[in-house]
């Protein structure tokens, strides 16, 4: 249909002005969704609330109100837009703030991250249904699937249902990341347990426990740095040098069996071992110990080693980063440890991608919770590093690296991050 607008009533948040001709109008074609005009109309005649949210404001029904056959309509009050938000958070804030405690389904082509602005209790109740291709609109598909979560959610066991169903996801979810970082669930339990002994065995230093679980994580395992960090705060009650070296080497074991089969094998640098630590090391499952040989370690730097900037991505070392912080490289490792940034460990020592720092060296604001939500225990750097360079339509055709360097609104961020990562909370 060919609709009339005029200067006078016209958004002025999130539009930019039309050509309006000398009489301050504007005649554009539209198309609707007959299929989606019908059934909104359904909606209205069960008595169901249904309210535009759209940065048409309260001009939508003025201008598509009628062309659909619909009533005038509440409008989801606006409590304004702020200086970073995109209009599918300015949608997904407003609605929040304006359906607390009662099921909302909402409908959009690009839609932003509602659950997270919901109560823990309501956000079963929340169905956020993407129209796939904004041209072709509501489609008869996209009418059985809202219809049928419509019905579930009208009624208490309907609602009971929709929370088994979420569950049911959440724990496949679940067993899915379990087999692709364990290869069985019996192997995740394996190395909780094995988890857990580490830690009772540091009852008065559980930071300690923390850091060397992150290095029983690494692809290669650097027994030296494993000693430092042994050695670094000694406590009466602490467990034998031997007794770490078992608790972590099984841990190892338990967790990087994927990693070795990807490489073929994986190292742990041995330099100022006795031979009988390097055969402890072994014993307690600690991977082969890297050779003597030249030709062999220079094979296993190109194997192991992330070449200096490769695809385009730079790196720093533990000394250049604790150089230019002016702190220790103890302090970096447990920075590192921590989750704060991310490095791969090489048989040359732990490597940084510096897209983590700014221009200043220091990581970037925000990091620290980014990577909570992506960089699960033994996700490759690499895959993390594709994941904050790589341009999102959702972020305006930028990086998640460029949104965090421009102080940006870091819970759309994260909301992101955490939907197209599938990653799940209790």
């Amino acid at each position: 249909m060919t609709i009339t607008m005029t200067r006078d009533e016209y958004p002025d948040v999130f539009h930019s002005q039309p050509p309006w001709d000398s009489t301050g109008k504007w005649r554009q074609e539209h198309f609707f969704s007959a299929a989606g005009a019908r059934w909104v109309r359904s909606l209205v005649e069960r008595g169901v609330d249904v309210q535009w949210c759209t940065t048409w404001q309260e001009h939508a029904n003025r201008y598509f109100a009628g062309p659909l056959g619909l009533p005038q309509l509440p409008v989801v009050p606006d409590t304004g837009a702020g200086l970073s938000e995109t209009s599918a958070q300015w949608k997904a804030r407003n609605i929040a703030a304006a359906t607390a405690g009662r099921p909302v389904l909402w409908v959009d082509d690009r839609p932003g991250p509602l659950r997270h602005h919901r109560g823990r209790l309501d956000r079963t109740l929340t169905y956020v249904h993407r129209v796939t291709d904004p041209h072709t609109g509501i489609t008869a598909q996209d009418v059985a699937v809202m219809s049928e979560w419509l019905e579930l959610v009208s009624s208490r066991e309907g609602q009971g249902e929709l929370r088994r169903r979420q569950h049911g996801q959440m724990n496949q979810r679940r067993r899915q990341r379990i087999q692709e970082r364990w290869g069985t669930v019996e192997g995740h339990a394996r190395w909780v347990s094995a988890r857990a002994a580490l830690t009772q065995a540091f009852p008065s230093d559980s930071d300690t426990a923390r850091y060397l679980a992150a290095l029983a994580r690494a692809q290669v395992l650097d027994i030296e740095e494993l000693q430092h960090a042994y050695r670094q705060n000694p406590h009466p009650d602490d467990p034998s040098w031997s007794t770490v070296l078992r608790l972590v080497g099984t841990l190892h074991r338990y967790r990087g069996g994927r990693l070795r089969a990807a490489t073929g094998n994986a190292f742990c640098r041995s330099t100022g071992l006795t031979q009988e630590e390097k055969q402890f090391a072994v014993e307690g499952g600690v991977p082969p110990l890297l050779p003597d040989s030249p030709e062999q370690n220079d094979h296993l730097k190109r194997t192991l080693d992330p070449p200096g900037n490769a695809g385009g991505v730079a790196w720093a070392s533990t000394g250049e980063l604790a150089s230019k912080w002016g702190v220790s490289a103890s302090t970096v490792r447990a920075r590192r440890a921590r989750g704060e940034i991310i490095a791969d460990a090489t048989a040359q020592g732990l490597m940084f991608p510096v897209w983590q720092f700014d221009h200043t060296g220091r990581p970037l604001p925000g990091l620290h919770q980014v990577l909570l939500t992506i960089a699960a225990p033994g996700r490759p750097t690499k895959d993390v590093t594709t994941i904050m360079t790589t341009p999102w339509e959702e972020l305006d055709g930028t990086t998640p690296v460029d949104w965090l360097q421009q102080g940006r609104d870091l819970t759309w961020l994260l909301d992101l991050l955490w939907e197209a990562d599938n990653l799940t909370r209790p």
